[in-house]
């Protein structure tokens, strides 16, 4: 029998035999991801591994959420794992829930009242729902429940604009007493540290080097695997709680392992397609439209370098003008469209054509893309673009006014676009720059599943570029492939494929 030892809520020491140990650190390992292409590790100079252990002479740390895959594996006859404390039911907890009705003035959804129940119980939890399925109504209820019981908390938010909305959702919810006890941190706000709950970017608090709360909430748990997030959450050692919300985990292993050593397994409550069979989200269409560049493809074979390959493709004009028509024709239908990109300078390319098409007299000037007038100035001709340089009140009135707006096209990065931002009338999504990740695609996806009576289905406009002869192929239709495995298939979207030539025009 090996020795267990809790030394904070971040870690464990196990101790005991050597070459148990020593399997237990090869099992908590990942393979890192791109790791073959490394010269290090082609040279064997560097492990193609992330270790997920930390080794002493006579012992190894264990992340604290690590515990319960090793419950579930070989080891568990080796190790006395303490029970979750799920079993004891807190009281009081099925009274809260019968009242919330009437405080909220509306009934909670039943997979919402279980992941508020679990999340209660279990102390550490990733919750997995579908974009849209009311998560931040299910954090709302445990930071209320938390409240009344005299815990302090933290939520933390990827972004400034999640920041302000959050704190207005509360509102929304009639949450009247939570708000009044809440406090922002981060887009200029100070705070005290002394509310029941603060919201905070994950930014903003790393500045402050010491805090103590009783629990810790992510939202957007899915961008907070990066090494300055983790050390937060690590950092936080006595802080027993730990929840995570997201709509998806990253396909990178060793970010997912990153998490899951944070905050505990995941459980999946609702996916997208459950939603959409419940008549809570709007039905979902993708149509893969496969580019051919015909001479050039010849061209683009040639290069090598993945980067350069990208840059050609985004400064391809006649590709461009391919998908700044298709937006336009939407605009004409009185759809709100949203076109997604990768890199500014290819976003505010296909903003100024976009408006050369709609405006051909309107000279656009870098100010009315991104300065401080570009918000009055795109209101006018209902062509939005918002990315990294706007501060969160241009993000937040673009959002609120797509609500009002009828033919509007919204030119936005996936970074800002793919997380958090509730823009429910909203019709079509353009993916205009390539893009591989699983967990950007749906969560961009989600933006739309949203019900809003103007529409009957969201459609996904996805651009595959083909570097293929004889057949379909080339590093960007086997990131289409990916997309289809992981994230369209799965959920059972409908796909309609279909082969446009450069040179050719799209009929939506």
């Amino acid at each position: 029998m090996l020795k267990l030892e809790k030394l904070n809520e971040s870690y464990y020491e196990i101790s005991g035999d050597p070459d148990i140990l020593n399997r237990i650190f090869n099992f908590l390992k990942v393979r890192r991801e791109g790791a073959e292409f490394d010269p290090l590790v082609k040279r064997g100079f560097r492990s193609p591994f992330d270790f997920f252990c930390k080794k002493t002479k006579t012992s190894i740390l264990v992340m604290s959420g690590h515990l319960p895959l090793l419950k579930s594996s070989e080891f568990q006859q080796h190790l006395n794992i303490p029970e979750s404390p799920e079993a004891v039911e807190p009281p009081g907890l099925d009274d809260y829930i019968t009242n919330l009705e009437s405080k909220l003035g509306f009934k909670p959804y039943d997979f919402q009242i279980k992941m508020f129940k679990d999340c209660i119980r279990k102390q550490k939890l990733i919750c997995k729902a579908a974009t849209g399925s009311g998560k931040s109504l299910t954090i709302s209820m445990i930071c209320d429940w938390f409240r009344i019981h005299g815990l302090k908390g933290v939520l933390l938010v990827p972004n400034i604009n999640l920041l302000t909305q959050f704190k207005s959702d509360i509102k929304s919810y009639h949450l009247g007493d939570l708000y009044d006890a809440t406090e922002t941190l981060g887009g200029g706000t100070t705070a005290t540290f002394d509310r029941p709950l603060l919201i905070s970017t994950w930014q903003s608090l790393s500045q402050h080097k010491e805090f103590k709360f009783d629990y810790i909430i992510c939202d957007e748990l899915h961008r907070f695997a990066s090494p300055e997030t983790s050390a937060i959450i690590e950092a936080a050692k006595q802080t027993k709680i730990r929840l995570g919300f997201t709509g998806t985990l990253p396909d990178n292993p060793s970010a997912r392992m990153t998490l899951l050593g944070l905050f505990g397994l995941p459980k999946t409550y609702i996916r997208a397609s459950e939603l959409i069979a419940r008549g809570l989200g709007t039905p979902v269409q993708i149509k893969a439209i496969i580019l051919d560049s015909g001479s050039k493809k010849a061209e683009l074979r040639k290069i090598r370098n993945f980067p350069a390959i990208l840059k050609y493709i985004k400064e391809d004009s006649k590709r461009n003008s391919i998908i700044e028509n298709l937006a336009v024709k939407l605009k004409v239908k009185n759809e709100n469209t949203l076109v997604l990109f990768s890199h500014t300078e290819h976003g505010k390319t296909i903003f100024k054509d976009i408006m050369k098409i709609l405006y051909p007299d309107i000279e656009v000037e870098n100010k009315d893309i991104t300065g401080k007038k570009s918000f009055e100035f795109q209101t006018k001709y209902n062509v939005f673009f918002i990315n990294g340089e706007d501060d969160s009140k241009t993000r937040e009135q673009t959002r609120k006014i797509l609500e009002d707006c009828s033919g509007a096209i919204l030119v936005s990065n996936y970074q800002l676009l793919s997380t958090g931002v509730n823009i429910k009338k909203l019709h079509n999504m353009v993916l205009a720059s390539p893009l591989k990740s699983y967990t950007t695609i749906t969560q961009s996806i989600g933006r739309g599943m949203r019900l809003h009576p103007s529409k009957k289905v969201f459609t996904v406009y996805d651009f595959i570029d083909n570097l293929g002869v004889r057949k379909y192929s080339g590093v960007f239709y086997k990131q289409y492939l990916h997309r289809k495995q992981t994230s369209y298939d799965p959920e059972g979207y409908p796909i309609t494929e279909m082969f446009l030539n450069y040179n050719s025009d799209l009929e939506d």
